[in-house]
């Protein structure tokens, strides 16, 4: 760790030496973000001058967490339609619930994952998987395509050599390795599909472009305006075979009749989905009660069940039954007003941080009440893992080092490690979507220039 900090402390200083031309640079990488796609809402994604750096020891540790909690992802999906115990803990609304039973003839489940984590040093906690739509791969390698321009990075590479990852690379990957293994017999043709007024429409430009340099044609369409005619979905006069689907399951299933034909198509053998709606189930947050809960052990691997202890929070559904947590055996409602400060409280399958009460920042009256209100399997409690803090060079009228929380946020894709996303707030609550900032994510080589006066 010593040798990161002294690579943080130069890069540091170099960004010192530039003071003067700070707004300048953020300028330069804002106007590249908007020329690429990185954009949300229209406007390029918040970000630092400085990238988040890892060890190779760092990155070890977050390959091998992915490579077995992908696993145990694609378990849970799977035992969702045949253990009952598990749909009793992990429950959807009926129109949702519905479709995720529904038969899927994808070979992998879950194609697309995001785990967001914080990692400080060593120690790596997952709170929270997203399987259903999960964005960012396609900004973070196009925003480490941008921070690789820069006069600063250039500068500082000479000193410490960085290797970069290529997630939007892995996920157009993942796409066509589920393609591959659907078995349809045609040249993929890629319908990417959400609302039309989302904010991440230019992740979608991002991937149209990527899928087009390898020689696969794909658009972008709202899930309102397409049609099934029994073998493809048609954007117009374009026939997909394959659907990058990004609208969310819970906002499809209430637009049921405006989207019936995409739902449709989600069943037949002809379309493949990446995501299947089966995803979602190891997107609610009461899969992690599953997978930290003894009962359940039976289902995973002594090796993924290592993984579970050393990576994933205590999470509990909250019921009319009894938890257990830190030796304490009682009622959800009590161990959460014992435990405040030590627990969070959330909605099973809500996003973007919505619903999220972090008892250390809240009265204990405004505690209680929320977790009076919370309905029976609807919300999980959980153990509190507090998010590392870092300064970053950030330009506001000025250039200034100021702390921020700091997430990492790793993607499964196709089951395989495929980079990391780093998000940065002053909120506990990390989301871009809610005012936060995105860096591009680097591992230390092993080689060091530092000593070498290059």
């Amino acid at each position: 760790m010593k040798r990161l900090f002294r690579a943080i402390d130069a890069y540091d200083d170099l960004v010192r030496q530039r003071e003067d031309e700070a707004p300048q640079l953020l300028a330069d990488i804002l106007r590249r973000s908007d020329e690429l796609g990185v954009t949300y809402g229209g406007q390029p994604v918040p970000t630092a001058l400085r990238p988040n750096i890892l060890t190779s020891a760092q990155m070890q540790i977050v390959r091998r967490s992915v490579l077995l909690l992908a696993n145990c992802i694609e378990r849970l999906a799977r035992l969702y339609g045949q253990v009952a115990e598990v749909q009793r803990l992990v429950q959807f609304r009926p129109r949702e619930r519905h479709l995720i039973l529904r038969p899927r003839a994808n070979a992998r489940q879950v194609v697309i994952a995001r785990l967001d984590a914080f990692l400080d040093g060593n120690s790596l906690r997952y709170n929270e998987f997203n399987t259903d739509s999960p964005a960012g791969a396609g900004y973070t390698g196009m925003q480490r395509v941008i921070f690789d321009e820069t006069a600063l990075m250039k500068q500082f590479v000479k000193l410490y050599p960085l290797e970069g990852e290529a997630p939007q690379e892995a996920l157009v990957d993942a796409l066509l390795g589920a393609f591959a293994e659907s078995g349809i017999q045609e040249e993929p043709r890629v319908l990417i599909s959400d609302w039309d007024d989302v904010g991440t429409l230019g992740e979608f430009g991002i991937i149209v472009r990527l899928l087009a340099k390898r020689g696969v044609r794909a658009v972008i369409a709202d899930p309102r305006t397409v049609d099934f005619d029994g073998q493809y979905l048609r954007a117009g006069d374009f026939k997909a075979n394959l659907v990058y689907r990004r609208v969310i399951l819970r906002e499809l299933a209430e637009k049921w009749d405006e989207c019936k034909e995409l739902i449709e198509a989600e069943s037949s053998p002809t379309v493949c989905f990446a995501n299947p709606f089966r995803s979602k189930v190891a997107g609610s947050k009461a899969c992690l009660a599953v997978l930290t809960d003894p009962r359940f052990a039976r289902f995973f691997t002594e090796e993924e069940l290592a993984a579970v202890r050393a990576h994933v929070p205590w999470t509990r559904v909250v019921t009319e039954q009894e938890v257990s947590f830190r030796g304490q055996q009682m009622p959800a409602f009590d161990l959460g007003a014992r435990f405040k400060n030590e627990l969070v409280l959330k909605p099973t399958n809500e996003y973007a941080g919505r619903g999220v009460h972090i008892g250390a920042e809240l009265d204990q009256g405004t505690w209680e009440k929320a977790l009076g209100d919370a309905e029976p399997y609807a919300w999980v409690l959980q153990e509190r893992i507090m998010a590392p803090e870092r300064d970053f060079p950030l330009v506001t009228d000025k250039l200034e080092f100021l702390s921020r929380k700091v997430n990492l946020n790793p993607f499964a894709l196709g089951g395989k490690y495929g980079g990391s996303l780093t998000r940065i707030s002053e909120a506990s609550i990390i989301n871009v979507s809610r005012g936060g900032g995105m860096v591009p994510t680097y591992v230390l080589s092993s080689e060091d220039r530092s000593q070498q006066g290059e």
